[in-house]
């Protein structure tokens, strides 16, 4: 995981803080853009490396890649099209919060 975060160091990109709906992130990970993807790709691993060990427990983290929580965002986004609308953020956190829920946590009452 951390290598692939070095590795997106190096790609350019524009600064700015947004809100991404799932939309937004949907076409990002769908596109032929190479921007757009790695856009993404770091997008959802922020995601995941901000909520690891909060919200979300993977049993065997130091295994789990890059492209397998881009997966499992883009799988959630491509069967929930009608929560599509909702913040981007969400929506990556509860997909990964099926694959890798948080025994001590209720599932309902988020950090």
């Amino acid at each position: 995981m951390k290598k692939w975060l070095a590795a997106l160091a190096f790609v350019p990109t524009i600064a700015s803080a947004e809100f991404l709906t799932g939309n937004d992130l949907y076409q990002k990970l769908t596109s032929s853009n190479v921007g757009d993807k790695m856009y993404a790709l770091g997008y959802v691993v922020g995601i995941y490396d901000v909520n690891v060990h909060i919200t979300i427990c993977p049993k065997v983290e130091n295994v789990i890649t890059a492209g397998q929580v881009q997966d499992i965002v883009l799988q959630y986004l491509t069967i929930n099209p009608g929560q599509r609308h909702r913040n981007a953020e969400i929506l990556a956190r509860d997909a990964l919060r099926q694959v890798w829920p948080c025994a001590n946590r209720n599932s309902r009452n988020p950090v």
